[in-house]
């Protein structure tokens, strides 16, 4: 019924097929511009204003003609209930708009009691006249984060305490959550909170608002480059998209994930309020929208708002407004989408769309092993002129963390050293998430991002090409296409490294085939871990080993001061960093389990609540027998989406502990040198992701522990820690016992007594 309802509106609109303005039937009304929050994104909170739209007043200006169409009227602030009068505010609204049919109030939700004292006024009146009725909340975190973007201590407790209320009394709420800097990383926290509450939730990005006044303030909390692309990763996080209804919120989310990653401003979603919609202030002022800084008019006085909106002055500021300001505008104010954009959305979501997906990859994947065959007996035709010294590297650009930038930078340097390699070529498919790392890295080479789509062009502009991202396992599709690029360098007379992988796990007779054949391909192997060699060898292969090319560029910052903890740990542990020698700090990483690292059936569910219930038992029991105070501190290696996030594991395991248990989650996106200063003021690291312990083998291999996450059998984690000579302090996921590794933290703890 709601693709019906869609295109009805679409086709039937005149406005949306000539961009012409018509009868607004979506109306933004804040209803005072007084508000008691002190948010660091707005402020409006700074001054104090009086002489607002009275409820008579109200009601006479919605009486006017140009209302009569009106389908939507949101309520915001300010704070709409510091108004003593809105439930006569509101009947005056329902009174004087005949085609309304859904309201909504915006809160930030602190005065509980006020809620209590205005909701059955508010509910009689909606109910009488038979409107839709709802409450957006104002969550920008959960816990202390919600109370320091916010400035009032307690605010989150308050506006739960709300929420709470509201769902008890039958009220659709909805969570609003306005992504800065300052929660940027938080946001799978808050919609975890949502899904656990089954409350709805949205997202946006912090921006420009005239209404808000905060043009002063945007530059301390707008998202810089490598946040947004952070935030684009999230926006396309299968859950978010699987828990939000609307299909217009969807839409929106894919293309700010677009517009994001691209890093450009260059709107491409519809909104209503260039053509039906309508911003009344508590003066009686109209704008178009929030984010316009020009009146059409004022009509408090004469409340005469046809002559305003239809006046030639408002005719030119919504010209003006659509040629300037709506181009770039990133506000997550929305539209009418067309209906070709509404079906693809609905079918994305349909039972059809995975099984023709499935099929898609399977005609890419035939694709790309008839193009192993042709280049496989395709004479050398080397490129007529192509770049000496530069490198193609090929592999699972798009989907890194951390640890593959410290992979890439010691890629590099080994590439560097031997072939005196001067610039690097990255096929990635998330190109934005690849630079975020190169910028990272301190290397004198030029290195150039370039996507998937262009990897025929760069292959040519190549001397060498080398596969050096991401291990070899069971993942077929990539290898056929990675494969295809190896066997193409070579008709093309290019030399073909693979450099610094691992191998496994492999599970299928196809990826065995695809892996073999690419080994055979290279001129040049080497490989990371003594079981990977092994493997190699038992093909009758040429290989050599050494250890992994993060240690090569880790090496490489050993110089870096170690004591200029990144601002985000200051800020998480700022409480504790002047008594930090009267402590015992303990590091960990979980990273979430995936079917694809089991080789037998276990359960994963049950797994890994028996893994969290023991790790919270031996910090308990840690806790008891240290004399000092322990504050245990998650780590993410991987905080974004793809790849399966950390922070999700973080805040699982954080269910676990009681409140005597000082646990806290960095939540943030850590450079490389951010995580070998956040490692080196750890007593004590827990690693699950394999780079967590090799970062932590760089700064104190004693002091490391680690989790294997292959199930079933040994994995590259156990594989690492059996080369340093490690066994006994590494434990697979189903032989993980409490006991253990309280007895491997507290030996670790004997054992270093001093800091380094």
């Amino acid at each position: 019924m709601k693709i019906i309802n869609y295109l009805y509106e679409w086709f039937f609109k005149k406005s949306r097929l000539q961009n012409k303005r018509d009868f607004p039937y979506v109306i933004n009304f804040p209803i005072t511009d007084n508000c008691d929050s002190k948010c660091v994104m707005c402020n409006v909170w700074r001054d104090k204003v009086e002489n607002e739209l009275s409820a008579d007043e109200i009601g006479e200006i919605f009486r006017d003609k140009l209302y009569r169409e009106v389908k939507h009227i949101g309520i915001s602030g300010g704070e709409p209930t510091l108004r003593k009068d809105l439930p006569e505010c509101i009947a005056q609204i329902l009174q004087s708009l005949p085609k309304l049919e859904s309201l909504s109030i915006t809160s930030h939700g602190y005065h509980t009691e006020r809620w209590e004292g205005v909701l059955p006024a508010i509910l009689d009146a909606v109910n009488e006249h038979q409107i839709a009725f709802s409450v957006n909340l104002s969550f920008d975190g959960i816990g202390k984060t919600h109370d320091v973007i916010r400035g009032v201590n307690g605010a989150f407790e308050r506006v739960n305490a709300t929420m709470q209320f509201l769902k008890q009394h039958g009220v659709k709420v909805q969570m609003q959550c306005t992504v800065s800097k300052d929660n940027v990383y938080h946001v799978g926290k808050v919609l975890n909170y949502a899904i656990e509450n089954r409350v709805e939730v949205i997202f946006r990005r912090a921006t420009t608002i005239a209404r808000l006044y905060n043009d002063s303030v945007i530059d301390d909390v707008v998202l810089s480059r490598h946040e947004n692309s952070y935030l684009a990763d999230f926006f396309l996080e299968p859950r978010l998209h699987d828990y939000t209804v609307s299909p217009s919120r969807r839409m929106y989310y894919k293309r700010m994930a677009k517009l994001l990653s691209e890093n450009t401003h260059t709107r491409t979603f519809p909104c209503y309020f260039q053509n039906e919609g309508l911003f009344l202030t508590s003066k009686g002022e109209l704008y178009n929208c929030s984010v316009s800084a020009n009146k059409l008019g004022e009509v408090r006085a004469d409340k005469d708002s046809s002559a305003a909106y239809w006046s030639q002055h408002a005719d030119n500021v919504v010209n003006n407004l659509k040629n300037s300001t709506c181009r770039t505008c990133l506000h997550d104010q929305n539209g009418a989408w067309t209906p070709a954009e509404l079906f693809e959305e609905m079918y994305s979501r349909s039972k059809f769309y995975a099984p023709v997906g499935k099929i898609m990859k399977v005609f890419k994947g035939i694709k790309s092993l008839l193009s192993i065959a042709y280049y496989s007996y395709a004479p050398v035709v080397r490129p007529t002129a192509y770049e000496n010294n530069s490198v193609l590297l090929i592999g699972a650009y798009g989907g890194e963390h951390v640890g593959d930038a410290a992979i890439l930078g010691g890629v590099i340097l080994r590439l560097k050293k031997k072939l005196n390699i001067q610039k690097v070529y990255i096929s990635s498919f998330r190109p934005d998430r690849t630079q975020r790392w190169v910028d990272e890295l301190d290397l004198d080479v030029e290195i150039q991002v370039v996507g998937d789509t262009d990897i025929d062009a760069s292959l040519k502009s190549c001397q060498y090409l080398a596969y050096a991202g991401g291990p070899l396992m069971d993942m077929p599709l990539h290898l056929a296409n990675h494969l295809k690029t190896m066997v193409q360098a070579k008709a093309m007379g290019k030399t073909v490294l693979i450099e610094g992988v691992g191998i496994g796990p492999l599970g299928s007779k196809l990826s065995f085939y695809l892996v073999n054949k690419m080994l055979k391909t290279a001129d040049h192997v080497k490989v990371r871990t003594v079981a990977s060699r092994d493997y190699v060898l038992s093909q009758e292969l040429d290989v050599k080993l050494d250890k992994d090319p993060a240690f090569d560029y880790l090496e490489s910052r050993k110089s870096i001061d170690k004591t200029l903890l990144p601002p985000s740990v200051n800020k998480l542990l700022s409480d504790c960093l002047e008594t930090k020698d009267e402590k015992i700090f303990i590091g960990i990483n979980l990273r979430p389990l995936w079917a694809k690292y089991s080789s037998d059936e276990t359960d994963l569910d049950k797994l890994e609540e028996t893994l969290y219930s023991n790790i919270a038992n031996a910090f308990a029991d840690i806790k008891k027998r240290l004399q000092k105070d322990v504050v245990f501190v998650f780590f993410p290696m991987n905080p974004d989406q793809y790849g399966f996030s950390d922070l999700l594991s973080a805040y699982k395991l954080e269910t676990y502990f009681n409140d005597g248990i000082d646990f806290r989650i960095w939540e943030y996106e850590p450079g490389i040198d951010d995580m070998l200063r956040f490692l080196n003021l750890m007593d004590v690291v827990i690693s699950m992701r394999f780079h967590g312990c090799i970062f932590s083998l760089t700064q104190n291999p004693s002091n490391t522990i680690g989790l294997d996450y292959q199930i079933g059998k040994k994995g590259k984690v156990s594989e690492l820690m059996d080369d340093f000579h490690l066994s006994d302090k590494v434990s697979d996921l189903k032989g993980l016992k409490s006991e253990w590794l309280t007895q491997q933290v507290m030996e670790s703890i004997n054992a270093n007594t001093a800091r380094p």
